[in-house]
């Protein structure tokens, strides 16, 4: 599995169809050991080996959460 840009904590994370969300977290920076709170959704697509941020944001910095993922609609 490829690697995240930085380390988390306390994140969130989803799996839905053949996708894993990860959601908020503290994310760690390497070179000043500061972890601030993050309000991304990262996208993680395991056949293709690869991470994505979509351009939207959560609506605000978010940690130790619960998350459900229920699919909307078939695709059928």
């Amino acid at each position: 599995m490829k690697e995240l840009e930085a380390p988390r904590s306390r994140h969130a994370i989803a799996c839905l169809g053949n996708l894993v969300y990860l959601f908020g977290g503290y994310r760690l920076c390497r070179d000043t050991y500061y972890s601030p709170a993050s309000d991304t959704l990262l996208v993680y697509d395991p056949c293709m080996d690869t991470w994505h941020m979509p351009t939207q944001l959560l609506p605000m910095p978010t940690v130790e959460m619960g998350i459900t993922a229920v699919p909307h609609r078939s695709n059928d």
